[in-house]
């Protein structure tokens, strides 16, 4: 199973842990003890994080570049352009500092709002799960994402994937879901 979330669980199982990845994968960690899993476009309407310890995020739902084509046509009448392409995007810092992030936006700016509609807001109702918003000094919520997003979040700690764990997840796990694309 995944090194890093196991090293994550192990300091959090008094409370338990909450994962939320992608349905091929989430099998995988099930198997942790103290974690329950989830997959994205399966949280609407859950009520059931408000009082884990801790809430692991891995990956984010992105529509295929030529599902945003019809989406475009359909809502704003506006025929897309272009692909996705890597793109630096800031997330501001709790200490006020900026820092970028390489994350996959569509070249067309009237896509990256359907994007955003399908990937940010997802990985933030996965967050919201855990009702931070709810929880005090007595119960806090440990919150970490390991994904390609910048999301309008005030992070503590910022690391990149491979400065993290360049292993986080085998690649046997990874074989079929389609991360990076």
């Amino acid at each position: 199973p995944c090194a890093s979330v196991r090293g994550r669980v192990l300091g959090f199982v008094p409370g338990g842990v909450r994962v939320v990845t992608y349905r091929a994968i989430e099998g995988h960690l099930a198997a942790l003890r103290g974690v329950e899993t989830l997959h994205f476009n399966a949280l609407a309407g859950l009520d059931s994080f408000g009082d884990v310890a801790a809430l692991i995020v891995i990956g984010r739902p992105l529509a295929d570049q030529d599902a945003l084509g019809p989406l475009c046509a359909a809502f704003s009448r506006h025929v897309r352009a272009g692909g996705y392409v890597h793109q630096r995007n800031g997330i501001r810092m709790r200490d006020g500092s900026v820092r970028g992030v390489s994350v996959i936006e569509p070249e067309d700016d009237e896509a990256a709002v359907f994007r955003a509609a399908i990937t940010d807001d997802e990985v933030l109702q996965a967050i919201g799960r855990g009702r931070g918003i709810n929880r005090t000094a007595a119960n806090p919520l440990d919150v970490h994402l390991l994904a390609d997003v910048a999301l309008p979040l005030v992070p503590e700690r910022l690391v990149t994937w491979y400065r993290e764990r360049k292993d986080t997840l085998p690649r046997p796990m990874l074989a079929g879901v389609g991360v990076g694309r």
